[in-house]
């Protein structure tokens, strides 16, 4: 697959148009890490921020507003691993597996290395892929948020209980949304295998 440092030189600065849909052009792997320190300290920091505006929330409860933020940060990234994993597979580990059913069950070797590894368009169609897999964010914002309202609906407060539920289910959707649009465009660091 192409490496991230390759793929940067090999796209254009706004981003290139194919078949398969827009592919932006990845920041660099230390920009990529910065970003995700920093949207790991926002997730953390989110919890806190949103805690303080009602202003007369118990310590429990102000703990607890920060483990959905979290939760959109882990399980969001945690997913878009498992796609992108899955696309890979699907982009390369199905040629291998032919080649090796072919290899042992029928004695026939693959005479080209293409018989073997995607082409061009294949990785092009992958690499559009797996940017959209930076997007499991914003899917998993939304049962995460709706736990969260239903959990700020029990907490004592003199602000109301649904503004309060309605608050916290938007600013966790919110995150989900700002993180969701930091991974389509490539600006969060993938798990890279060289």
């Amino acid at each position: 697959m192409i490496s991230g440092t390759q793929a940067h030189s090999e796209i254009p600065a706004e981003g290139l148009e194919t078949p398969y849909g827009h592919l932006s052009r990845p920041l660099t792997t230390g920009k990529q890490v910065i970003v995700l320190v920093a949207s790991f300290v926002a997730s953390m920091s989110f919890g806190g921020w949103v805690a303080v505006i009602p202003g007369d929330l118990s310590s429990a409860a102000q703990v607890i507003l920060h483990i959905p933020y979290i939760l959109v940060f882990f399980v969001g990234y945690s997913i878009c691993v498992a796609r992108l994993n899955a696309i890979a597979f699907d982009g390369i580990g199905r040629s291998l597996i032919k080649m090796l059913w072919n290899l042992i069950i029928y004695r026939k070797e693959p005479t080209t290395l293409a018989e073997v590894l995607p082409s061009r368009e294949k990785l092009l169609e992958m690499l559009v892929k797996g940017q959209r897999a930076g997007a499991s964010f914003r899917g998993v914002s939304w049962p995460i948020a709706l736990a969260g309202a239903l959990c700020a609906m029990l907490f004592e407060s003199a602000m109301p209980s649904m503004a309060l539920a309605a608050m916290i289910a938007a600013s966790v959707v919110g995150l989900g949304h700002i993180l969701g649009f930091l991974g389509r465009r490539g600006w969060l660091p993938f798990p890279e295998n060289d």
